[in-house]
């Protein structure tokens, strides 16, 4: 699994996603296959520090 950041338009809304997942592919069949309309604006694989530093952010603070 790799760690992604992501901005996409889904069903007509921005988003932002920092999560692990297989691909970017496989995410998008997968929000398909859910009956979303969704579109990748922008994309990068993160590195393992940037992965950890956000991990840790996230239990520090209760971000989601």
């Amino acid at each position: 699994m790799k760690a992604y950041h992501l901005t996409i338009l889904r069903d007509g809304k921005y988003e932002t996603i920092i999560g692990e997942m297989t691909s970017i592919e496989n995410f998008i069949l997968i929000e398909k296959e859910l009956g979303r309309d969704t579109h990748v604006l922008y994309s990068r694989e993160l590195t393992d520090f940037d992965w950890k530093l956000f991990k840790r952010t996230k239990e520090n603070k209760g971000m989601y």
